[in-house]
């Protein structure tokens, strides 16, 4: 594969350069067949695979996220707040976009399709259906037929966005963490270890991969459950409230439980980073642990720190456990509650209403209690990783450890324009054979907490 520029291009035996103008075959992902009929043929070997694309460089993509991260980090020492996931979004905002009209484009056509849905089965219940009727029938069905080819293809641009997303949102990231801790300062590199930066690299990022699914039901839900509720409004007048309510009623409960589930997942990790730290310790000082024979100490300390990890990591799955209970009875109550008022009022249940309604409640249910909650616990774990990547990218650069040894060793020997105020200091400065080197009560640490100090009031001439 040639490069240019450290940038991957496309070579003429990548099949993706001969469908590069052919939106048929870009919009059916045919380029892909090539790979799939060799991988039949015989196992894939990395010679088979074909070079990544230009978008997804890490080189430009890191370059990108430094420009936007630079920027808020000078907001930040101007006074304000350093916000890693607007940088993100700077980073990837068209795409976002983009799957965004993707997914609202699916979610009206499923509730078009369900309003086709209960015009066809009104048809059934018809006992003399006209010519008319059944043109319009048919009409009704293959627009349904039609609406579901759409919907398969949308669906899975959709995921693909989504995908392509969390996995550009890795690589960004995982640069920015690599990038970090080259050039990160020994006064802040003793407050990191090893296993806290690898459990960034893999554990945290990962949540981007996935985190981009349903991140725009937090808009589209308030949207979508005002329309199927017109829609339901139409069909059995102001029963339908009852599913709204049921809906409605729900929502502050997911809440609740996505911040509970925020606790745990910080939680844990905080303690995953303990149990790494703890065992890369053992590993470095292994020997000193089997001479004085401590190993069934550390067993037992590394044991707790698990212990309280897992505990956390159970509460966190009962809480999904729950939300998932929910979503499963939620359409049978809703349905319940709005069909008994309604028959109770003197409505006529029909087939294609009772089709509809119930359709557009189970779309209504899919997108607030299955989406909506998604993209809570996304936003809820996506949150937390983004705090600890953030708290990484924000420690000092190397070129800062002069500047900060400078400025604690001078501040109080310093005037108003630098100039030294002790004279004892410029005491033979100026003469070439006979220069004096002086500490007067000085304290210095490898680190700039004051409550570890290595050396403390010391004088020496």
């Amino acid at each position: 594969m040639e490069e240019e520029g450290h940038v991957a291009k496309l070579t003429p035996k990548d099949p993706r350069s001969k469908h590069r103008y052919n939106v048929f075959c870009r919009l059916f992902l045919c380029w892909l067949d090539p790979l799939f009929w060799r991988g039949i043929r015989k196992p894939l070997e990395q010679s088979d695979l074909y070079v990544h694309p230009e978008e997804a460089d890490s080189e430009q993509l890191l370059s990108r996220f430094n420009r936007y991260w630079s920027g808020e980090l000078d907001k930040k020492k101007s006074g304000g707040k350093a916000y890693l996931e607007i940088v993100i979004f700077k980073c990837l905002w068209w795409r976002i976009v983009l799957q965004g009209v993707f997914f609202f484009t699916e979610m009206a056509l499923f509730v078009y399709q369900s309003i086709l849905l209960g015009s066809l089965t009104e048809y059934f219940s018809l006992s003399k259906p006209s010519s008319s009727d059944t043109l319009n029938a048919y009409l009704y069905a293959t627009g349904m037929v039609a609406i579901a080819l759409c919907l398969a293809l949308i669906h899975a641009y959709v995921y693909l966005l989504a995908q392509k997303l969390g996995i550009l949102a890795r690589i960004t990231l995982t640069g920015a963490i690599y990038q970090k801790t080259l050039q990160i300062n020994h006064t802040n590199l003793s407050r990191i270890t090893t296993g806290h930066v690898i459990n960034l690299a893999s554990n945290d990022v990962q949540r981007f991969e996935t985190g981009f699914y349903f991140i725009h039901s937090l808009w589209l839900n308030v949207m979508m459950v005002a329309i199927i509720t017109w829609l339901n409004y139409r069909e059995i007048g102001p029963s339908s409230l009852y599913i709204t309510a049921c809906v409605l009623l729900l929502t502050p409960l997911q809440l609740l439980l996505a911040r509970a589930y925020t606790k745990l997942r910080f939680g844990s990790a905080l303690l995953t980073d303990r149990r790494v730290k703890i065992m890369n310790e053992v590993i470095s000082g292994m020997r000193v642990i089997k001479m004085y024979a401590w190993e069934h100490a550390f067993k037992r300390l590394v044991d707790k720190l698990r212990k309280q990890e897992i505990v956390k990591i159970l509460r966190a799955a009962l809480i999904r456990a729950f939300n998932f209970g929910v979503y499963n009875v939620a359409v049978e109550i809703m349905l319940l509650l709005a069909f008994s008022q309604y028959a109770s009022g003197g409505g006529v249940v029909t087939p294609g209403r009772v089709f509809t309604v119930l359709v557009l409640t189970f779309y209504m249910r899919l997108i607030s209690l299955l989406f909506f909650t998604g993209a809570v616990h996304s936003v809820a774990e996506l949150r937390v990783a983004v705090v600890r990547i953030q708290k990484l990218l924000e420690l000092g650069d190397k070129e800062d450890d002069t500047d900060i040894g400078l400025n604690r060793l001078t501040r109080d020997e310093q005037g108003p324009e630098g100039a030294v105020k002790d004279p004892h200091l410029l005491q033979d400065h100026d003469q070439h054979n006979n220069s004096v080197v002086l500490l007067d009560h000085m304290s210095a640490s490898w680190s700039l907490d004051k409550n570890k100090l290595s050396l403390n009031n010391i004088n020496w001439r």
